[in-house]
């Protein structure tokens, strides 16, 4: 009686445990970081655009021939998320924020403020929420599992950013 050599079995096995580990384990982790990157670009253009908004003459119009805060910070957050494929603006909302100096107490509002800012005992600050769409790098679907964020649907994400107003007696345009 004559028995076999097990060795082989090893190099018979190893094309189905690479194509394992390439479909369980890698395709998942490449989704994985692609959403990540989609997510550091969608912060960077967050802070860019509360940045440039920051810098405006005026929060809601401008009658000087510059661009609104409001008008800023939804374009330069466009431009920003259109340098990377798979990231789709929802929202870019503003809101001012006022902080009391003497007992640091914050308070809120959309539109613009309704008297002339004090700039003696308040500091303003423009506050920008970015809501977007990051498409996977691969799009997996699970009929059964129905849409999954991230890994059959797109990742749904906002990110809040603040800034110091630079040109206070804008605010009330």
């Amino acid at each position: 009686m004559r028995f076999r050599a097990k060795k082989g079995a090893k190099l018979v096995e190893l094309p189905v445990i690479i194509w394992v580990v390439f479909i369980v384990f890698l395709f998942p982790l490449i989704d994985f970081c692609s959403l990540g990157i989609g997510a550091i670009f969608l912060f960077n253009a967050c802070s860019q655009a509360c940045l440039a908004a920051s810098k405006a003459r005026a929060y809601e119009s401008s009658s000087t021939g510059y661009p609104s805060a409001q008008a800023t910070a939804l374009a330069s957050a466009q431009a920003a998320c259109a340098a990377w494929r798979g990231i789709n603006l929802n929202s870019a909302r503003t809101k001012i924020i006022t902080t009391r100096i003497s007992d640091q107490r914050q308070s809120s509002q959309l539109g613009k403020l309704s008297s002339p800012p004090d700039t003696t005992s308040n500091t303003y600050q423009i506050e920008l929420t970015v809501n977007a769409d990051i498409d996977p790098l691969i799009k997996l679907e699970f009929p059964l599992l129905g849409q999954i964020q991230g890994i059959s649907a797109p990742l749904n994400l906002s990110v809040t950013q603040r800034n110091y107003f630079e040109n206070s007696q804008g605010l009330s345009r």
